[in-house]
């Protein structure tokens, strides 16, 4: 099967970067003596790496497309890429006309890879309709948007959209009530003791739990030009795959992955290195991500699809992307379906939550530093989940002489054999904290569902801070795990109760002979209380929305943004003003969202509640990946419904109506949005006006 090359134009990204392999000094103080391994060995330290937002374009394959067709058509398609001596790939009589008008040259199942290394075919694979959705090849010098177009408008084609691409987005704080490991660098990770790591090792440590590792690859194995991390040769290991390089080997070539497992089940109690979260867990390497730590949608839809037929319970995303994807959607439920879990990094551009984490069945990660505030680079927005540690290296709060980094062992790009404790940053440090939380709560309950662990992370974890910027708060390892199962761990330097021998002084108690002594004296009076009558709540009825026509400047809030939401007087359905969310400059080029919300507790005595919207769509590139956003969200902040989600440029005002009385009793925040994903700088924006939520 030929591999599908990824032409690349842009710049590497530094958030996966590793340089120097020197000691590295913060400030005036001294950095610590390293520890000389068992080997005899002296490690070396790295606190260069820093997390940098990446280029603001939208990137995709060159020449590639993702199709979805209607399922009456797949028996049209072919099962494998066959060509004829033209180079055209041949489907059937009735779809050829059209590939060769598109200048389509291959057409291949998107999971034929999978089905391949399974020996299956693809209608045998349990994925839902990704099996309807097929690569498309065509010539390089054809216009993606174009031709996308051109697909998108046969009655065959359920959907098309680009092949997008995604990239890999001391002395330590006093270690108390903790389980004692041997590892000798064990006191430079602050990020285990913020999240109860030790304390949570008395109850689980992830033992017969799958955890999935979607990355550049893991230093996992000695093989042709690679070597095995040191620190990963007690870690437990199965069968995995690189569809980067279409083998049977993900190993490592980039160092990202790497440091990334070593988080999750690092080898621990060997006497090196460093710790773990779940260090009895086992990891599936995958490499979706290649040498430059980017790859393509279709190679991860591959890869968790791969992970979910392999018996993945979890699945570790420590990469992301800013464009929005039917197709990897469908292949993110498809896997909560079958109740893998789906746990994915927000994103290190200080901005929306970027995809896969923004999808709903997903576990966001948000990511933040040494002093538990958002690390300055840390995506947020609604759909965040939750924050772990993430690291600031150009901090040394802790005065150890290094930065205040998530530390791992890991290699620098391209040398296989040369290993160094790493201190990186980004919130694809933070991801696999909370995939190897969700292993330590799996292997102490292998009976919880997808839905059951999320629900008990979100309740469990410790606020920091609101939730648009911290989700649910920071995540509390033995704190899940005792709701999850019922079991306090024992604090280990708690101090011992003494026990009373026979010989302890009894305290008396009282019999008939020594009765207790009522107290004499005038007897205290009781003032009488007041007999309440309640009065009767007048029902609340009518539009129970504050300011709902924007003609002043009360009841919504404007989040602060790279692009904030604004009162205009542009554009109004009534009044003399509306509000816009979005970029309106058709020159605008950046990549950025922007809001406005009200939050309003809905009567609990209402027969229904009904939501009324007027909007004015506006986008001047479609298709795109730009999205307009109406959500639900609940009292934590979390999206409770997505009531619209759209891309239009209708550029008129239009009614919505949406029926509320479910939530009644309940305090909600209605949120107006728009993403705009720099989709060949042809911005997209939302226009509000008349606003009501109607109660009866």
């Amino acid at each position: 099967m030929k591999r599908f090359q990824i032409i690349f134009s842009f710049i590497l990204v530094v958030s996966v970067m590793l340089s120097g392999c020197e000691l590295t000094r913060s400030g005036d103080s001294q950095p610590p003596e390293p520890v000389t391994e068992p080997d005899g060995t002296s490690a070396i330290f790295d606190d260069s790496s820093r997390a940098v937002v990446p280029s603001s374009d939208i990137l995709f394959a060159q020449g590639q497309a993702l199709i979805k067709f209607t399922a009456e058509t797949l028996p049209e398609l072919p099962k494998k890429k066959k060509e004829d001596p033209d180079g055209i790939a041949i489907g059937s009589a009735s779809l050829d006309p059209l590939f060769r008008e598109l200048g389509i040259t291959e057409l291949e199942p998107l999971l034929a890879p999978v089905a391949e290394i399974r020996s299956q075919s693809v209608d045998e694979i349990d994925a839902g309709t990704i099996n309807q959705i097929f690569v498309a090849e065509f010539d390089e010098t054809q216009s993606v948007e174009d031709t996308i177009d051109k697909i998108s408008q046969n009655e065959k084609v359920e959907y098309v959209e680009p092949n997008y691409i995604a990239y890999a987005s001391e002395e330590g704080f006093a270690i108390q009530n903790s389980q004692s490991v041997d590892d000798p660098y064990f006191q430079y990770q602050w990020n285990l003791e913020a999240i109860q790591v030790p304390q949570a090792w008395q109850m689980s440590t992830g033992e017969g739990v799958i955890v999935a590792v979607l990355d550049t690859g893991i230093a996992y194995e000695t093989y042709d030009m690679f070597v095995q991390a040191p620190d990963l040769a007690g870690t437990n290991f199965v069968a995995g795959y690189d569809f980067v390089n279409d083998d049977p080997h993900p190993n490592d070539d980039q160092g990202h992955g790497t440091h990334v497992a070593g988080t999750i089940a690092q080898t621990t109690n060997n006497g090196k290195g460093v710790a773990s979260v779940a260090y009895n867990a086992t990891v599936m390497p995958i490499k979706v991500l290649d040498l430059s730590g980017q790859g393509s949608y279709a190679g991860i839809i591959q890869g968790i699809t791969y992970a979910v037929g392999n018996g993945a319970d979890i699945i570790n995303l420590s990469l992301s992307g800013r464009a929005i994807s039917q197709a990897l959607k469908e292949a993110i439920d498809q896997a909560y379906a079958n109740g893998v879990i789906v746990v994915a990094a927000a994103g290190n551009s200080n901005s929306a939550v970027e995809y896969p984490a923004a999808f709903e069945n997903v576990i966001a990660v948000g990511a933040m530093d040494i002093k538990e505030t958002r690390a300055k680079y840390s995506n947020f927005g609604p759909e965040l989940d939750i924050i772990a540690p993430g690291g600031d290296n150009s901090t040394d709060i802790n005065q150890d002489g290094l930065g205040d980094g998530i530390v791992q062992q890991t290699f620098k790009n391209g040398q296989y054999s040369i290993f160094k404790y790493a201190f990186m940053e980004g919130t694809s440090m933070a991801t696999p904290h909370v995939s190897g939380v969700i292993a330590l709560m799996l292997a102490a309950n292998p009976d919880a569902n997808p839905e059951q662990i999320k629900s008990i992370l979100v309740s469990t974890a410790k606020n920091i801070g609101d939730a648009n910027h911290f989700g649910a708060g920071l995540i509390q390892a033995s704190d899940a795990i005792s709701m999850l199962t019922g079991v306090e761990p024992t604090p280990i330097d708690k101090v011992t109760a003494t026990v009373p021998t026979e010989s302890s002084t009894e305290v008396p108690v009282p019999t008939e002979e020594t009765p207790i002594e009522t107290p004499t004296g005038e007897p205290t009076s009781v003032p009488v209380q007041p007999t309440y009558t309640p009065q009767p709540v007048t029902p609340v009825a009518g539009n129970i929305i504050v300011n709902s026509s924007f003609e002043d400047d009360m009841g919504w809030v404007f989040e602060t943004t790279r692009q904030t939401g604004r009162y205009t007087t542009d554009k109004a359905h009534s009044g003399n003003r509306s509000v816009v969310v979005g970029i309106t400059d058709s020159n605008a080029d950046q990549f950025a969202y922007s809001s406005v919300r009200q939050q309003i507790t809905l009567p609990a005595h209402a027969n229904k509640i009904t939501l009324n919207v007027h909007t004015m769509p506006v986008s001047f590139d479609i298709p795109s990946s730009d999205v307009q956003l109406i959500l639900l969200l609940n009292q934590h902040d979390r999206v409770e419904e997505h009531l619209y989600q759209a891309l239009s440029n209708q550029q008129h005002w239009q009614l919505h109506t949406f029926d509320l009385t479910q939530y009644k009793g309940n305090t909600m925040t209605i949120y107006f949005g728009a993403i705009n994903n720099i989709a060949n700088g042809k911005p997209t924006s939302l226009y509000l006006d008349d606003v009501s939520l109607i109660v009866e």
